[in-house]
């Protein structure tokens, strides 16, 4: 059975996001990633067991500059030559004179053994997970903790200022007046020309927040998020959406290991803020209609 990403109607996406990998490619970068990776290879027992792979790494050992050379004189980071390659039948890759190609050849029979053997030991292992998840049930009891992946997961918090130094103290919300007050001219504090005239129009509609007299732009919150989270919905007491996620504050950023009500505060995008961008600013009035806010 072929790999799902080899499939033929998967086959136009993977070269897409192939090419775009290819124009993102750094050889210095590259250089310093291989040697790294090539030297802790070297250190690890059980990679003798592969010989192939170490036959070249032992190559790379005795000579220090193989790997600036390799990278450095292969077509793999051109786009077109890339393209061409993918036009060719595994017989006629090999045969290319390109030293990472050739050297790839050298290594993917080995990859391709270790793949199957990755999934034979996943498949009993999978077998086990389930016994296990039940032991620990039995044995933690109310102290158990189900595995959430893949589940929805809601957690609650409260729109809250914090204080994350001694006089500092940072509001719940952020208004348009802000953005302008930041705005410099230079990446990444430049502000849409659609938003400026917008903005000077001083049409805001039911968008304005009722205290503040301004579009809120960002507010934080007490609730609990982790990577991932990017993109849920807020929602307030009623079930209604008042936002979007999209980050955690700098103080946050430990939520993964501890959560605390004086610091951890999440960021949202209001969606008063994301109507109004759609809606007012680039003239998406018939997506606020068809959402029924217009």
């Amino acid at each position: 059975d072929r790999e799902t990403s080899a499939l033929e109607r998967n086959l136009p996406q993977t070269i897409q996001q192939l090419v775009l990998a290819v124009k993102d490619i750094d050889r210095d970068t590259d250089q310093i990633m291989l040697r790294g990776m090539a030297q802790r290879l070297l250190q690890i027992d059980q990679t003798k067991q592969l010989k192939e792979l170490n036959s070249v790494l032992e190559q790379l050992q005795s000579q220090p500059d193989l790997i600036a050379k390799w990278v450095s004189t292969s077509k793999l980071a051109e786009v077109d030559f890339v393209e061409r390659c993918l036009q060719m039948n595994p017989s006629e890759l090999v045969e290319v004179q390109d030293p990472l190609l050739q050297w790839m050849g050298r290594l993917y029979p080995a990859y391709l053994a270790q793949r199957e053997l990755d999934k034979e030991r996943e498949g009993r292992l999978n077998r086990l997970y389930g016994d296990w998840q039940s032991l620990k049930e039995q044995f933690l009891k109310t102290a158990f903790v189900p595995d959430a992946n893949a589940t929805l997961r809601m957690t609650f918090g409260r729109v809250r200022s914090y204080s994350p130094a001694d006089a500092i103290t940072k509001q719940p919300i952020s208004t348009l007046r802000g953005l302008f007050e930041k705005e410099t001219g230079v990446e990444p504090f430049v502000i849409p020309e659609a938003v400026k005239q917008a903005h000077a129009r001083g049409n805001f509609g039911q968008f304005l927040h009722p205290r503040l007299n301004q579009v809120p732009i960002a507010i934080l919150y007490s609730t609990d998020t982790t990577g991932g989270n990017s993109g849920s919905p807020i929602l307030n007491a009623q079930g209604k959406l008042i936002g979007v996620n999209f980050d955690r504050t700098f103080e946050a950023t430990i939520n993964d290991f501890a959560w605390n009500e004086n610091y951890s505060r999440s960021i949202g995008v209001d969606i008063r803020f994301v109507l109004w961008i759609t809606g007012t600013v680039y003239g998406g009035d018939h997506l606020l209609q068809e959402m029924g806010v217009k």
